[in-house]
């Protein structure tokens, strides 16, 4: 009597058309992207490219220079990140066409802190405003979010089952993990192309008796920024940083476009019922 097959490759055939099809998915892809190019700003500020910028562009002092951080970090990261959830979930109930205002807003915020950066960019104050302009990037993740959700729901009518949703899940996390670190290699290439070295002053001081070692090192490595850094930083800042946000924007219109089930749409059509 011939034994029946594994239970692990039941149906193996069509796990991997389910697996292909999803990997091919051109709305998989074109999420990841927009969230891949609205992240650049977050690369910047948790990578060196943030320090070297308060410290040789604007040019204040270290302390001062950890305040504008937090600073930044609070008024975009916080404010904006609320007020920006809060208001795409409330479009999402409203009339609005929501693939038109966010591209919008977000495109407005590019244009802004890019012009900003490039003409108050050496100030504090300008350097701040510039800045959290571009956080308005965060309008972009609640969309997206929902977008998902929509799109899982599309793919669980087409294809019954929890494989599907597992499957993009997967891919998409794959994808951008795999383009976020692919981003964070490009950006340490080109700084240390400019000269840029950022040395581990906590392992260099372990030895040291020195209670200013740490402090002392970090000041070294910033003394030592070269002119071709300082201008790589205010490219990325000013021109790649705005320059990805409007591909996004671009991008969510495309999306809009080839999306087959409109979930605003439905959402207001079920409310005005």
């Amino acid at each position: 009597v011939k034994s029946p097959p594994p239970p692990w490759t039941r149906g193996g055939r069509q796990m991997f058309l389910y697996g292909l099809s999803l990997a091919t998915n051109a709305q998989v892809w074109q999420l990841t992207l927009i969230e891949w190019c609205v992240g650049f700003i977050f690369t910047l500020n948790s990578q060196a490219a943030g320090t070297i910028y308060w410290s040789s562009v604007v040019g204040v002092t270290d302390d001062m220079r950890s305040v504008y951080i937090a600073l930044e970090s609070a008024l975009g990261g916080g404010v904006l990140g609320f007020v920006a959830t809060l208001y795409v979930t409330r479009l999402y109930h409203s009339p609005a066409d929501v693939s038109v205002i966010i591209p919008r807003l977000v495109a407005s915020g590019a244009a802004m802190g890019g012009v900003v950066l490039l003409l108050f960019g050496s100030s504090s104050i300008g350097s701040l405003f510039g800045i959290t302009s571009l956080y308005l990037y965060y309008l972009v993740f609640p969309w997206s979010g929902i977008e998902f959700l929509n799109l899982l729901d599309t793919l669980k009518a087409k294809h019954p089952g929890g494989n599907p949703l597992l499957y993009t899940f997967l891919i998409k996390d794959i994808a951008g993990g795999f383009l976020g670190n692919l981003r964070n290699m490009a950006l340490m290439w080109l700084l240390a192309s400019t000269g840029f070295y950022e040395p581990d002053c906590n392992a260099q001081c372990e030895t040291s008796t020195a209670a200013d070692c740490v402090a002392q090192c970090h000041a070294e490595a910033h003394a030592s920024i070269t002119a071709g850094t300082v201008t790589l930083v205010r490219v990325l800042y000013v021109g790649v940083t705005p320059g990805a946000y409007i591909l996004a924007c671009m991008m969510i219109r495309m999306y809009s476009a080839l999306e087959p089930h409109d979930f605003h749409k439905k959402q207001s059509s079920s409310d005005l019922g």
